[in-house]
Parts: C-alpha cells; structure tokens; sequence
C-alpha cells in the first residue's frame, strides 16, 4: 500500500518471482512477432503471463521460484499441507499469531509435495501463516519451447469471445481443439499439451 497525493492511499498487487519462462527477446523472435509497433511489448508480457498461468495451474507447479504467503489451520497434528508443491525455503511463520524464530523454523522440514512438519502439533483449529519460496529453480528445454509456442499463439490467434464459446479454431496453424472441463488438452495445442501431460503427471502427490 502507498499514498498518492492526490488520490490518498492506494494499493498495488505485484507477483514475486525469481524468473521467467522465457525472454522477452525469446517471444520476439518467434516468426510473425518482430514488430514492436503490431506487438508492442506489453502484449508480449501479457502473453507471457497467460502462457506461465496456464501451465502452472495445470500441471500445478511452479517452474521457476515464487514466493507465496498462506494462511492455514492447524488440524492438532504436527503437519501442514501447504497449497502449492515443491517448497523450497520457509521465510517465516506465526503460529496462533506468535512469530517464529528463524532458530525453530529452521527445524521445520520440507517435503515437494508441499508437507512441513515439525516437532510439535500445530493447534486445532488455530491460524498458521506462513511466507515461503517454491518452484523449480528453471522450465526444462522444452517446457521453455512450449511456453514460446503458446505466446505467439496467444498474440496470434487469441480472441477472448471466440474462445468463449467456440470448441475448435480453424487458422494457419491448422485445426486446434480447445480445452473443455475434464479434458486433457489444457491448450488445446497437441505438441504443447503432450509436453504439459508429461509434466503434470509427475508432479508429486501429498503423502
């Protein structure tokens, strides 16, 4: 939150990340892109943006660092199951609204699929907020390709109405085949869906 002088206090939302899929030099070079005055590059961020979401909500990982904030309920036992997978670094914690010391978060261990346990119990019913970083620390080869591959489709193609409604867009690229609840096409982009069905089914379990 800040102030403005002539609007008092306002509040800006910002995501925390520790990289990105790809470039923004990667996404202009794709064919068609080169313009900046056609794709400005606010465009090609907006991309980017809508390309990491989608795959990070589907295979339902984070593949570079990000910081996260939760807050949680204690259950009575020495477990917590934190929302997004792969933790990688407890930041801080209060518990029942007493902070942590960084001594005794040290102790807490992390599990990838999301599981911090500790020594003792964490009180029933009592709230658990804690700020962490999870993620991978980089997308492999070729979850960067198919991020690439779903930006220019999105600077290309996308028309939010049509996507609305419509099953299957006809275009350069051929036949593509939208994804529908349930389905395993969140794209609806053969090569970038078998990439993301690889990823989403490694992705670990809580247990």
């Amino acid at each position: 939150m800040w102030t403005s002088t002539s609007q008092g206090k306002r509040t800006t939302y910002a995501q925390i990340a520790g990289g990105v899929y790809a470039t923004l030099a990667d996404i202009r070079a794709l064919a068609d892109l080169a313009d900046p005055a056609r794709y400005p590059t606010a465009r090609l961020v907006e991309s980017r943006q809508w390309a990491q979401a989608l795959i990070e909500d589907y295979c339902r990982v984070a593949f570079v660092p990000r910081y996260a904030r939760e807050q949680l309920t204690g259950s009575g036992a020495p477990m917590l199951i934190l929302p997004r997978p792969r933790p990688r670094l407890l930041l801080a914690a209060t518990v029942d609204g007493a902070a942590v010391t960084s001594g005794d978060l040290a102790a807490w261990t992390l599990k990838p699929s999301g599981v911090v346990e500790r020594t003792s119990a964490f009180p029933a019913g009592r709230p658990v907020v804690v700020a962490y970083e999870h993620g991978e620390d980089a997308p492999p080869a070729d979850l960067k390709e198919a991020c690439l591959t779903l930006c220019r489709y999105w600077l290309l193609n996308r028309r939010e109405a049509m996507f609305d409604r419509a099953r299957a867009v006809r275009d350069e690229l051929g036949v593509t085949y939208l994804s529908q609840p349930g389905d395993r096409r969140p794209s609806g982009l053969p090569a970038v869906d078998a990439v993301l069905n690889r990823y989403a089914d490694i992705t670990p379990s809580v247990g």
